[in-house]
């Protein structure tokens, strides 16, 4: 089956009846073998027959809709409202039950509120059990209120530092300018989120500012569950090589060439599983958006894997990219980070993958033919992906 984003696309035009012919309330979504998203069991009879009989194909089918609709959500309202979906569903993706038109309805109107919602309050802010950290900081799991609804999510302590011994050899305004401040951790973070939303890419984990009770700054991100691929790998579970799989990674690895992320280590790529599927997620973008101009200059610690273009595509990552303009980056980027050598670096960046992206050196498949041998075999021989990092040599 094809990634869900491609379907998110489609849900505008399906679920707003200025654009279309209005759906019954009794409509329900799935993904299709194509990727494409219909409605289906619009009688009281076919829902029941499916409620009963319904597969391990169904329940994808059914997941990879109510994804699509997360993906919509975030990307039409913000990462607030990506985050309350996620919650808000979490459930109907672990049964694999379908979204009907009704909840879809009920729930678009709850999430456009959130537009004037406050962000989560440090005294409504409880901390539960460590998820992690790193020498410098913890992740907790952490319940909050946003708009009316209690969530969880993953609270990360912003440092007063941040990998400053990991900057050092990048240029020197990238420091004097504050790149290691907890603030420009958090716009790192945020500004890594809208540029994969403004791909309508949405493989990094949702994430929002907050502060802890203590008043100091922190981000609430997005809590995922699965493995990270590193634990996936060491354990010697296999990583389970899929359509998804293969575009996901290929979606994140546009995203972080764009940001110049040099920390996308086997630990920061987070596995959901989801019935016999796992869909990659990125978390951890502390370091980001330096002032670096290709992947051979932000590749210092030793730990990071060297990111390069990619080199399959399809129709709609690439016309994605292409529609990216300097002035969009500058957008996402925000004040803090779109300044002097770092946006004239994310501008070089950009044109360098526009470029790339328009050349022979590039697959171009069809929309929903990632599983074909032919994106197996180019991304075997290309090292500077993710997919190839993660997947056993055959």
């Amino acid at each position: 089956m094809n990634s869900p984003i491609s379907a998110s696309q489609r849900f505008a035009s399906l679920i707003d009846a200025s654009k279309g012919p209005v759906l019954r309330d009794t409509a329900q979504f799935k993904v299709n073998q194509q990727g494409d998203l219909v409605s289906t069991s619009t009688h009281k009879l076919g829902r029941l027959w499916t409620a009963l009989f319904r597969d391990e194909a169904g329940r994808q089918a059914n997941r990879a809709a109510t994804h699509a609709f997360i993906d919509h959500v975030r990307v039409k309202y913000g990462p607030e409202a990506g985050f309350m979906a996620a919650n808000a569903l979490a459930d109907r993706v672990e049964r694999g039950n379908p979204l009907s038109m009704r909840a879809i309805r009920a729930f678009e109107s709850e999430v456009s509120a959130l537009a004037a919602a406050s962000p989560p309050k440090p005294q409504d802010l409880e901390l539960g059990r460590v998820l992690g950290g790193g020498a410098n900081n913890h992740v907790f799991e952490a319940t909050f209120k946003l708009g009316d609804r209690m969530l969880t999510g993953a609270l990360k302590e912003v440092p007063p530092t941040s990998g400053l011994e990991m900057l050092v050899r990048d240029k020197e305004n990238d420091i004097v300018n504050g790149l290691d401040q907890p603030t420009f951790v958090i716009d790192r973070n945020l500004a890594s989120v809208r540029l994969a939303d403004k791909l309508g890419t949405p493989v990094l984990a949702n994430s929002m500012e907050a502060q802890t009770r203590e008043g100091k700054p922190a981000l609430i991100m997005e809590l995922v569950h699965g493995d990270t691929a590193e634990s996936r790998i060491n354990s010697g579970k296999a990583v389970v090589d899929s359509a998804d799989l293969r575009r996901g990674l290929v979606a994140l690895q546009l995203n972080d060439f764009l940001t110049a992320q040099f920390d996308r280590n086997m630990a920061n790529i987070m596995l959901k599983r989801e019935g016999d599927r796992d869909i990659p997620v990125g978390i951890d973008n502390d370091i980001c958006f330096l002032s670096s101009r290709g992947a051979s200059d932000w590749d210092f610690n030793g730990q990071a894997m060297r990111v390069g273009l990619p080199m399959v595509l399809d129709p709609t990552l690439r016309d994605a990219v292409l529609a990216l303009s300097s002035k969009d980056l500058k957008a996402i980027m925000g004040p803090n980070l779109a300044v002097g050598q770092r946006l004239e670096s994310a501008v070089a960046r950009l044109e360098v993958l526009q470029a790339h992206v328009q050349s022979d050196d590039v697959l171009l498949i069809e929309n929903g033919q990632w599983h074909s041998p032919q994106v197996q075999e180019k991304l075997s021989a290309n090292p500077a992906n993710y997919w190839h990092q993660m997947m056993p040599p055959s």
